[in-house]
This record gives C-alpha cells, sequence and structure tokens, in this order.
C-alpha cells in the first residue's frame, strides 16, 4: 500500500498547496516611474539623433541609390545641389537709339568631382519690394562642364522693365 501522510501533519499546516507557493519567487516589485520615464528620454534622444543623421546625409544616400530622391523630396527635405556655383554675376543697361537694354553677364563653375550637363539660368528682374517683374532663362556658353571647369554666359533683354531695381540670378529647377 502507498505510504499517504497526513494533510493535517503537513509541516505548512492544513494547506496542502502552501508547498508550492512557498516555492514560488515573490511577485516582481513594479519599477518607480522615475526610471520609466529615463528610457522614454533615452529613446526620444536617439529617434532625434537617428533623423538628425539621416538628414545629414540625404544628399549621400541619393547619390547612392537614386531612388531615394523622390521619397526624400515628397516628405519635404529641402533639396539643394551644390555641384554648381554662380558667381561674377553683373548687370548694365545700354542705350541705344530706341530704347535701353539690359546686359547681365556671368559665369557658372562645377565645384563638384564629376561632368555634369550646364544648368540653364534663371534670370529676374526685381522691384525695389523684391518682387520679380520680369523673369526669361538664359543659357552657360558650354554644354557640359567638367569638374572645375568655368563657362560665361551673358543674356541680353531688350526694353527691360522701368520699375526693376535689380536682377537675381539662379540655376532653373530640373523638371522630373
Amino acid at each position: 500500500m502507498p505510504h499517504a501522510a497526513s494533510l493535517k501533519s503537513s509541516p505548512l499546516g492544513a494547506d496542502p498547496w502552501a508547498w508550492r507557493r512557498a516555492r514560488a519567487a515573490p511577485p516582481a516589485a513594479t519599477k518607480p516611474r522615475a526610471d520609466r520615464r529615463g528610457k522614454l528620454w533615452l529613446c526620444a534622444a536617439l529617434a532625434l539623433a537617428a533623423g538628425a543623421g539621416a538628414y545629414a546625409a540625404h544628399a549621400q544616400s541619393a547619390r547612392i541609390a537614386p531612388w531615394v530622391k523622390p521619397i526624400l523630396r515628397e516628405i519635404g527635405y529641402p533639396w539643394r545641389e551644390t555641384r554648381i556655383r554662380v558667381e561674377g554675376v553683373s548687370s548694365r543697361l545700354v542705350a541705344e537709339a530706341h530704347a535701353s537694354a539690359l546686359v547681365v553677364e556671368g559665369a557658372v563653375e562645377n565645384v563638384g568631382n564629376r561632368e555634369i550637363d550646364a544648368p540653364a539660368l534663371r534670370l529676374a528682374v526685381r522691384s525695389a519690394d523684391g518682387d520679380e517683374i520680369f523673369v526669361w532663362t538664359a543659357h552657360p556658353a558650354k554644354t557640359h562642364l567638367l569638374p572645375g571647369e568655368r563657362s560665361r554666359f551673358s543674356s541680353r533683354l531688350e526694353a527691360p522693365p522701368s520699375a526693376g531695381v535689380d536682377v537675381a540670378v539662379t540655376l532653373e529647377a530640373k523638371r522630373d
């Protein structure tokens, strides 16, 4: 016959499952709120650092994977191509028999490390308030620029607006 012990004679008393509760680990203490807040701040700081790193490297990532550029442009990253520099811009009014003409001259330089297509230039006559009165397009003399190469441009506008006070020259935005 099997040996049986009386439940009443148990060393833990009358409860037959007391031995199991005695061996179980005590309930885990809840972590203080300050510890959870510290982890939250750490996660926020890491996310901010990752976002700043992605922003700083967006030009490089688009060079490695060209499909990234339209995505970055769509979500609002400012996009600037810095491989071309416009310099030495000058403008002057030339008097002619019937009317005057505005002559704008300058140069574009490829400051990148590979050959590029020379971009079109956007010229704008601006008023004293900074508003654009008249806009036209000019092209540099060369269509391709090697690294470090410069190309001059010159454009003439017959009968410029009389309210114009200066000329702004920027690179024409490429249409994808």
